[in-house]
């Protein structure tokens, strides 16, 4: 099992660094097929679980710090030009509408937030911490250190 300070004070050995890849290429092919939110260690408790996942993320945001950019979200566009015809009497009016430039919105993402979050799903794993599907499911898995027999 890799610590975060483990595996980043030797980050510089390609076999660690091969290692790292391996263990959070692993953890995201897991989170993306089960889409899961739930965590599960045997024995693990939820004070041990919030401990370790802080530590997780700062050893994340250390590794990905933020990384703040404007992007464009829609472009700038012209509303298309229409006519509007009012009856005037005896004649009919019209008159031109649309044409006004919309500008271009923008907004600002993180373009290191999806790597810190693979970083920190590994760093729980490597600490022990399994994704599951369901709270019932991490329970399970929870209670199951307790409910062994004690060995002879």
């Amino acid at each position: 099992m890799l610590s975060p300070v483990y595996c980043s004070r030797l980050a510089k050995s390609p076999m660690i660094k091969s290692c790292c890849v391996e263990t959070i290429l692993f953890v995201c092919l897991t989170l993306s097929l089960a889409g899961c939110t739930y965590w599960a260690k045997p024995g693990g408790t939820s004070a041990e679980f919030e401990a370790t996942r802080g530590a997780c993320e700062t050893w994340a945001y250390r590794l990905f710090p933020l990384m703040m950019e404007q992007v464009q979200l829609s472009p700038g566009y012209i509303t298309p030009l229409s006519s509007v015809c009012e009856p005037l009497g005896h004649r009919v009016g019209c008159y031109p509408t649309g044409g006004v430039y919309v500008p271009p919105t923008y907004g600002t993402v993180d373009r290191n937030a999806r790597a810190r979050d693979y970083a920190v799903a590994a760093c729980l794993h490597d600490a022990g911490w399994v994704p599951v599907k369901s709270r019932a499911e991490a329970e399970a898995i929870t209670n199951s250190a307790a409910q062994a027999p004690p060995a002879e």
